[in-house]
């Protein structure tokens, strides 16, 4: 494997670290969260959506597709989680 091919496996392993924090901070939020933007994190999502199409359709990569579904489900629980906390602490 080369260099560049063992970097890109660390992708997904970076992705989780990245978006641990927020999540850990959503979770024990006591607060509605409108600090953070669903507009974004849907734009986001869409993005890696679209990716993770793009990847089984025309690249039949399996490391591209499983860092793809990693970011979607970042994406997703940090979503929930914001939503939950604006259910959860409406003013």
């Amino acid at each position: 494997m080369s260099i560049i091919g063992f970097l890109y496996s660390l992708v997904g392993v970076v992705a989780l670290i990245g978006y641990t924090p927020q999540i850990i901070t959503l979770w024990k939020s006591k607060t509605s969260s409108k600090d953070v933007s669903i507009s974004t994190w849907l734009i986001w999502l869409s993005t890696w959506c679209i990716s993770l199409t793009y990847g089984i359709v025309e690249l039949a990569d399996l490391k591209f597709c499983i860092i793809a579904v990693i970011n979607i489900v970042g994406h997703l629980i940090i979503i929930g989680l914001t939503l939950k906390n604006r259910r959860k602490y409406a003013e």
